[in-house]
């Protein structure tokens, strides 16, 4: 049993500590106990780096709980019965708004008070055009594209060649495909969920395609690839089929062509024969074409070749000396697309179709091409490609960053592409001409820096054209390599994402093709948001 003297003790003890802790709390001994309470519970500020007090009323000094980067709390002044809470923050560099909470307490009582600090987004920036969502023109071209949405290119599968034949890599005498996939009705209802409503089938026809003079296509192939538009329509898609890579040329280490498929502008331009041999051709191979889709409905689109060109790629000596040497067999080329097409009937008739020019490359197509006459007025659309700058996007361009925040990246940024995009609508859209970009995009990256600025490069590209009325067609070869010119997003099997960094990317698209402009969402908020190094 506990003694008289020892009680006396423990008690004195108790009260020389609960004194000792009053002490270091900033109260005096003995002095009246005053609640914990705070004389504001919310601070705002502007997006400027500021500080701003708090008066507290407490017995004790408080000390301050709270997880925040960008503000800090002290109490700077005490006095018997209470004090200030001093709170700073950094300048908001971000363009939203944040919050923060902090709790204060008193460890001697357990007495507990919590208030909020909100910071005003950051000043967006204004770069002029390249933030600009103007308000487009309302004539055919622009409802008639206003139809496609999102569009997608099944990449790599039935434009798949080796110099011109098909890929047997096995020797096994069975087609091989570059995607490795095999598309399936399945594939289709899955990509058209996941936001894509236009789709453009590329196909290489000369590896399926007998001599002259018929130069019959393998009638097993023409029903395989109709089988994917079928299959296409039925889930939902606007098509189009193009003639693809027969206009295909390869080079070697040293820069001599060794491959040119049979659709050859720079044989043709030299030799008055070759041109006639090579129209021939082409009459005929799209006439097989027309006729095999001749009874299907508006949804598919037929386009007349991908991005003829010497090789060069507009570089070529020839090409530069004397542009029009080639582009004026284009043009005549574009007028037997159409000619023939028409001349089919049924649904030829009246279809849609795509009409580009030298490269597909957008200065060279606005400086170029001549529109074929069409005995159907208003039923041509331009074709182009938009791979600017080539140096970030495709090929062995090896900048991991684009934009106006890039550090390591090319000259070209969004100034430069918003003039591109701007001058096809100037040149097209307000003259009731259809543009889209038959392909678009950007080959696999690696690493979170490069990831963070394809992401943002997808966004503002598609932001910016479909601010001007115009769609673009994701070029998808299905591929997870970062090794090259290889691009990748969807599954050619199950048509679903890749794995969840292609998932962000095409939902980062999805945002820029379906959100309506608002304070919260545009060309503007983008920039804005462009990933920083700093």
């Amino acid at each position: 049993m506990e003694s008289k003297i020892t009680r006396i003790l423990r008690t004195a003890a108790v009260v020389l500590a609960a004194a000792s802790a009053s002490a270091c709390n900033g109260e005096e001994p003995g002095s009246e106990s005053v609640a914990l309470r705070l004389m504001q519970t919310t601070l705002s500020f502007g997006n400027a780096a500021s500080s701003q007090n708090i008066a507290y009323k407490a017995s004790g000094r408080p000390y301050i709980d709270g997880d925040c980067s960008w503000a800090s709390c002290e109490v700077s002044s005490m006095e018997s019965g209470g004090g200030v809470i001093t709170v700073s923050v950094m300048k908001n560099e971000e363009f939203v708004q944040r919050t923060a909470t902090f709790t204060v307490k008193l460890v001697l009582t357990g007495e507990s008070a919590v208030f909020t600090v909100s910071q005003q987004p950051g000043d967006m920036v204004d770069a002029g055009l390249a933030t600009q969502e103007p308000g487009i023109v309302s004539n055919d071209a622009t409802a008639f594209l206003a139809g496609f949405g999102m569009g997608y290119n099944l990449g790599n599968h039935f434009d798949s060649h080796d110099r011109g034949m098909i890929c047997d890599y096995n020797g096994d005498g069975v087609e091989e495909w570059w995607d490795g996939g095999t598309p399936s009705a399945a594939t289709y209802k899955t990509l058209y969920s996941r936001g894509f409503h236009s789709i453009r089938i590329p196909v290489t026809w000369s590896k399926h395609m007998g001599p002259a003079p018929d130069y019959a296509i393998d009638p097993a192939f023409l029903d395989l690839v109709a089988q994917n538009v079928l299959w296409a329509r039925d889930a939902g898609f606007r098509v189009i089929v193009n003639m693809h890579h027969d206009d295909a040329s390869s080079w070697d280490k040293d820069g001599n062509k060794v491959f040119q498929n049979w659709l050859d502008v720079e044989s043709a331009a030299a030799d008055g024969a070759k041109k006639a041999e090579i129209s021939d051709r082409y009459a005929k191979v799209w006439r097989q074409i027309a006729e095999r889709f001749r009874d299907e409905g508006d949804y598919l689109m037929l386009e007349c070749f991908n991005e003829v060109n010497d090789g060069g790629w507009g570089w070529s000596r020839s090409f530069r000396s004397d542009p029009t040497a080639q582009t004026s067999i284009l043009n005549e080329w574009l007028q037997l697309f159409v000619d023939t097409v028409r001349s089919t009937g049924g649904g030829n008739a009246t279809r849609w179709l795509g009409v580009s020019g030298y490269c597909a490359n957008p200065a060279f197509v606005m400086d170029y091409i001549e529109l074929p006459y069409d005995s159907v007025p208003g039923r041509l659309a331009v074709a182009i490609h938009d791979y600017d700058p080539s140096s970030y996007t495709i090929g062995d361009g090896d900048y991991p960053q684009w934009g106006h925040t890039a550090k390591t990246g090319p000259s070209e940024d969004e100034q430069t592409y918003i003039a591109t995009v701007k001058a096809l609508y100037d040149k097209f859209i307000v003259n009731n001409i259809p543009v889209y970009a038959g392909e678009a995009g950007c080959k696999n990256k690696s690493g979170e820096i490069p990831i963070a600025f394809k992401k943002y490069y997808l966004e503002y590209t598609w932001r910016a054209f479909t601010a001007y009325g115009m769609p673009l067609f994701l070029w998808d070869g299905g591929t997870e390599s970062v090794q090259g010119d290889a691009h990748g997003f969807m599954s050619h099997n199950t048509g679903d994402y890749i794995n969840s960094v292609t998932r962000d990317y095409v939902e980062a698209i999805y945002r820029a093709v379906y959100t309506p402009k608002s304070d919260d969402y545009s060309l503007k908020t983008i920039y804005n948001n462009a990933p920083r190094l700093d």
